[in-house]
């Protein structure tokens, strides 16, 4: 199977300051699970930055951006 399909990148906006706190305690081999939603995001002058709704996409606009709520490590 392709890799590519099973992987993402995930772009983080934590939803509260203890979320931000357990993103940053997590370390490369933990099995983790994010609860939240994607989102756009829109800022001043314009600026716009759009999460990728799709599976089979690659580049730049392939990323997620997520508006993470819950952060659990198995």
């Amino acid at each position: 199977q392709d890799t590519q399909t099973h992987a993402a990148q995930i772009h983080a906006i934590p939803a509260t300051d203890e979320v931000e706190s357990r993103l940053r305690r997590l370390r490369p081999g933990q099995v983790v699970q994010l609860s939240g939603y994607l989102v756009d995001v829109r800022g001043p002058n314009g600026f716009t930055w759009n999460t990728s709704l799709r599976r089979d996409d690659a580049g730049d606009g392939a990323c997620e951006l997520m508006w993470i709520e819950r952060v659990a490590v198995e």
